[in-house]
């Protein structure tokens, strides 16, 4: 066995050096810089997407949805170094029974003591410590910490419909925010604990070159500096003992690698809600099919005496404006109307000149705008009137809007208007205010249609009745930052008209 202990001892002690970090420790160590680093960096752009840097950084990545990818590969990344450090500290630990110096013991406690008091003036050697400082200690089981709380919340916003069918869906945004404020915390922590201790206080080049000075060890690590002299430093067992358990531990682990790496495979592969992007419009080549003649090689070739007939573009109507409601004029009709012009300026979200034309009730109850029998006197009609209005109705439509008026501006056949928590009351107006766009029954984004209350509920999950937590509607809504995005009191009546049961 002493035998063993004195080759250990003239590997690692070569000259004035002392072998601190193999190859392994180095390889890993670049991988965790280089993740890292990448993380924090595409992490951070687009926690602060608004500032200059940011936007520069995003365009030079290639935009948002690539910085998302990156952003996912690199954790990916990190993850696997995970696996390959839990192998390792396991095969030191288990196979080679070197010491565990990474755990905090008491003699740390002893350390920091003698620390203050080293820079208190009242100690001048320096403080004896083992192969990690008490310092390198806090650092590294903060950073597993962090890496344990990155990948759960990672998750959750990876994943965040199938998060939802297993914690309430305010999970998801308390996720977003410690997510995000982890990540400020660990690169601060980096920036000012590592950089200090690692490269101001003096530059440690050892995990770049496996090697440390013997004046450094002394400084730094003298308890392990006297256990490499004693030939304690490496492995406590002998080589057939090692051979035993590593047959023991090589399977066993190989197994937990497997069902680890299963699960990170399961982890990324899960859903993509949280980096799909709306799909490029698809460029469409218009041509005019050749003659027959030409086509088939049976007519003359062609040349400046014989060109090609010119193509006719036939004469195409752009629809300028809302095509007129052939029914009688109730809500129902001129709503549309009205939040196809006026939304823009006048809804729940914006309420330009406290005008709300989003549901009949904020219509009528705003003084002034409409005064049932009386459009002479309606704001709307004498401000539409007066033409050039930025929301400016059709003349046809402003006269259907005008007899809807003088005919006491019904709601509907019964005149008494529909329970606001309802499709037809106010929910509807706001979802095709919000996410017409992407959902409607023209362009059913991810096969979302959000045009009419029979489509939502028959897209998927985008609506459970009764239960809010589980709609995918509300939970996308929750994680913020949406194309879309309603407003809080917006997604709060959203909520409640799903809790409602969706009527």
């Amino acid at each position: 066995m002493s035998d063993v202990l004195d080759r250990e001892t003239q590997e690692v002690v070569k000259d004035d050096r002392i072998l601190r970090f193999g190859k392994a420790d180095r390889i890993e160590h670049a991988v965790q810089v280089v993740s890292f680093a990448g993380l924090g960096l595409t992490g951070l752009i687009q926690k602060f997407f608004e500032s200059a840097i940011s936007q520069w950084w995003i365009g030079f990545l290639g935009g948002l949805p690539q910085v998302r990818i990156i952003h996912r590969w690199l954790a990916t990344i990190l993850m696997l170094a995970v696996i390959w450090h839990f192998g390792k500290a396991g095969y030191r630990t288990y196979v080679e029974r070197r010491p565990r110096a990474m755990v905090p013991s008491k003699r740390d406690w002893t350390a920091i003591k003698e620390s203050v008091a080293l820079l208190a003036g009242r100690r001048h050697e320096p403080v004896k410590q083992g192969r990690f400082t008490f310092a390198e200690k806090v650092e590294y089981w903060s950073f597993v910490w962090g890496t344990v709380l990155m990948i759960a919340t990672g998750y959750m916003l990876w994943n965040p419909i199938s998060t939802a069918k297993f914690l309430p869906g305010d999970f998801i945004p308390a996720a977003k925010a410690a997510h995000g404020g982890e990540a400020i915390l660990a690169v601060l922590a980096i920036l000012v604990w590592h950089i200090y201790h690692v490269h101001i206080k003096h530059f440690n080049k050892s995990i770049f070159t496996g090697y440390i000075s013997r004046v450094e060890m002394i400084e730094e690590h003298g308890l392990e500096l006297e256990a490499i002299e004693a030939g304690k430093s490496g492995p406590q067992a002998s080589p057939a003992q090692m051979a035993e358990r590593r047959r023991k531990f090589l399977p066993a682990f190989g197994v937990v690698a497997v069902l680890m790496m299963a699960g990170i495979y399961w982890f990324v592969s899960f859903e993509d809600t949280s980096i799909a992007t709306i799909e490029p419009i698809e460029d469409v080549v218009a041509f005019k099919p050749l003659p027959p003649e030409l086509a088939n090689g049976s007519g003359p070739a062609l040349s400046e005496d014989n060109p090609l007939p010119p193509i006719t573009i036939p004469e195409t109507t752009i629809p300028t404006e809302t095509t007129v409601p052939q029914a009688a004029p109730t809500w129902a009709s001129v709503g549309p109307l009205l939040a196809d012009q006026c939304s823009v300026c006048h809804s729940s979200s914006n309420t330009m000149g406290g005008v709300d034309l989003t549901t009949y009730d904020s219509t009528m109850s705003t003084e002034g705008v409409v005064i049932a029998g009386d459009p002479a006197s309606s704001s709307l009609v004498v401000e539409q009137q007066a033409g050039n209005h930025p929301g400016q109705l059709s003349e046809a439509n402003l006269e259907y809007v005008i007899d809807w008026i003088e005919s006491g501006a019904p709601f509907g056949e019964t005149s008494e208007p529909a329970d606001s928590l309802s499709w037809d009351g106010s929910i509807g107006a706001t979802v095709s205010l919000r996410c017409g766009a992407c959902h409607s029954d023209t362009v059913a984004l991810g096969g979302i249609d959000l045009a009419s209350l029979e489509a939502t509920l028959a897209s998927g999950d985008a609506v459970i009745p009764g239960d809010p937590e589980s709609s995918s509607l509300v939970v996308v809504q929750e994680a913020g930052s949406h194309p879309g995005q309603f407003t809080v009191a917006e997604l709060d009546t959203i909520r409640e008209w799903i809790e409602a049961g969706a009527p």
